[in-house]
């Protein structure tokens, strides 16, 4: 009994008082299911409570899959913080405990991390260097000093935003023991942050193909090679797709083949494609499209390195982009996701608000361009 109830609660406990019997019960429930968490199947049995079931899906995650098998891992960071809140009877510490179990939570979407550089901030935005390209070597004959190039002088500021969202859990659900209401809604509040992260860092990429920017940032479709491939070949979409990505990392090359801080070697530079899920399995077709049907056939797409990120955020599912990542692609935080708690007895909740601030830039549209599949 120790183990489910507080010192106080022991000694006040009257095992014929039903109120007594229902906590008792309650909590044990979730302190004997807890050992199936490690097993992988709570759902497969009736008496477990489905938040535990919940509870399972949400710390375990899948880290491989090999011929079809997943193998399954639990964060065990989690599993404590679960024990932790579910046999508390202190409503602060509980609601502490679950706000730490909501912050290690896998974010919603974190594809567009491999795009932008991220940094702290630490004040309410950062400098960018207006790129001018005016640092070059030259000939240097015996007697002659070295040249010397100023840096350049010409910026911008990049602000911060501030973002926040917030959410009222009432002590109501509390004192009922309703903890899967209040999870699920402090984990809303969380993927609503991190959607909206996502949803600022993929409109800029977005943007850059637009009219208003520079022109020449659209790929079209290519033609397929041989170029009398007829549509009715089982390749000819295979062969378009490929084309048309060889052709991008082309552009990249060419455009940014002076700026030694983006552009490694033509050979040795990752080329990232940000890839709506609708069109993954058709671009990781085209990927490891061959040129000859036989094992060990060269691939289309070369000896360039390419990496396929996909998301469900970008706007359109007919276009997706290729880009260079950092360089003069930053995203920097001033203020990590951050929570401010305070109960309020007069509507009897606990409000909790959570604020961030962050800002993105995109200094050089032309390490991205925006390709086409129709």
């Amino acid at each position: 009994m120790s183990m489910l109830l507080t010192a106080k609660e022991k000694k006040n406990f009257n095992p014929k008082n039903k109120i007594d019997q229902a906590i008792y019960a309650d909590r044990a429930r979730y302190l004997l299911s807890l050992s199936y968490l490690t097993l992988g199947n709570a759902g497969d049995f009736s008496g477990i409570p489905r938040e535990v079931a919940e509870i399972q899906n949400f710390i375990s995650y899948d880290t491989n899959v090999t011929d079809g098998v997943t193998s399954r891992k639990i964060n065990y960071n989690k599993e404590v913080a679960i024990q932790n809140m579910t046999t508390g009877t202190d409503y602060p510490e509980f609601l502490t405990n679950l706000y730490k179990k909501i912050e290690i939570m896998e974010p919603f979407d974190t594809e567009w991390r491999w795009f932008y550089e991220w940094r702290p901030m630490d004040s309410g935005g950062f400098d960018m260097a207006i790129d001018e390209n005016n640092v070059t070597t030259h000939r240097t004959p015996p007697g002659q000093s070295a040249r010397y190039y100023g840096t350049s002088e010409s910026k911008y500021r990049v602000r911060a935003a501030w973002y926040s969202t917030g959410v009222a859990i009432s002590r109501r659900l509390l004192y009922d023991r309703d903890f899967y209401t209040i999870e699920k809604d402090l984990m809303a509040q969380k993927a609503a942050s991190d959607r909206k992260k996502a949803e600022v860092a993929y409109t800029l990429i977005e943007a850059i193909s637009e009219v208003a920017y520079p022109v020449g940032r659209n790929v079209a479709w290519h033609a397929p090679d041989p170029a009398g491939l007829p549509a009715t070949d089982p390749n000819y979409t295979l062969s378009r797709d490929a084309e048309t990505i060889v052709q991008g990392a082309i552009d990249l090359i060419e455009d940014n083949k002076n700026r030694p801080n983006v552009l490694v070697n033509a050979d040795k530079t990752t080329f990232h494609i940000l890839v709506p899920f609708q069109l993954v399995k058709r671009i990781t077709a085209a990927l490891n499209y061959t040129q000859q049907g036989y094992a060990g056939s060269p691939k289309v797409t070369g000896n360039y390195n390419f990496v396929v990120h996909s998301t469900t955020m970008l706007t359109s599912s007919a276009d997706y982009y290729m880009g260079i990542p950092n360089g003069e692609t930053v995203g920097g935080s001033l203020l990590e996701f951050t929570r401010y708690d305070e109960f309020n007895k007069d509507i009897f909740a606990d409000e909790n608000v959570a604020w961030e601030a962050y800002a993105f830039n995109i200094g050089n549209t032309e390490q991205f361009v925006r390709l086409k599949s129709a």
